[in-house]
């Protein structure tokens, strides 16, 4: 008797992008189905294109707001706040595909920051920023005379800079929500 074994589909395509021919050739071969080379932007264009492609249950908000609200007591504002927090991270998982910053990677200058919106209120015009320090995900801190630097690797980081500006570009209520969630409650 033949048992099933489950895998994540964006396991599957981190380890083609980060595997060898004979590698990529297996993977091929044992998912026919599956588009490798395909665009991540052209499968991903909405939250539950999102969902879909970690496998996210349909019902993961509802368990968060139980979860959360009787922990922590959050209210209307501050639960809009960290669920989509939890939506940045997982739009971020999903564009990168498996990549990850590490701090090697931050000091070869690999990766790329999270942007940051700023909205003008008079004409309701975005302007995104990248790689602010006041950005979450992003802790830096210096001593000048001991000339002795520390920080954190980003959490919020991309592969490209094209997909940093593509994830707040397509998705930019999330992270409007996340940054702004007091002007949602209006």
């Amino acid at each position: 008797m033949e048992s099933k074994i489950e895998i994540l589909k964006s396991n599957v395509i981190a380890a083609y992008r980060s595997g060898s021919e004979e590698v990529k050739n297996m993977l091929t071969h044992l998912f026919p189905d599956m588009d490798f080379k395909g665009n991540v932007m052209d499968r991903i264009k909405t939250w539950k294109d999102v969902c879909n492609e970690l496998n996210i249950p349909d019902d993961w908000e509802n368990n968060l707001q139980l979860h959360v609200f009787d922990t922590f007591h959050f209210n209307e504002g501050e639960m809009k706040c960290a669920i989509a927090h939890m939506k940045i991270l997982a739009i971020a998982k999903a564009l990168n595909e498996g990549w990850e910053l590490t701090k090697d990677a931050e000091e070869r200058e690999e990766g790329y920051g999270i942007y940051w919106i700023k909205r003008d209120g008079v004409r309701g015009d975005v302007d995104f920023q990248v790689g602010s320090d006041c950005a979450p995900g992003y802790v830096y801190a210096g001593y000048s005379f001991g000339n002795s630097f520390w920080y954190f690797v980003p959490r919020l980081s991309f592969r490209t800079q094209e997909l940093a500006e593509y994830a707040v570009l397509q998705f930019p209520d999330i992270w409007r929500e996340y940054y702004n969630n007091y002007e949602q409650n209006k």
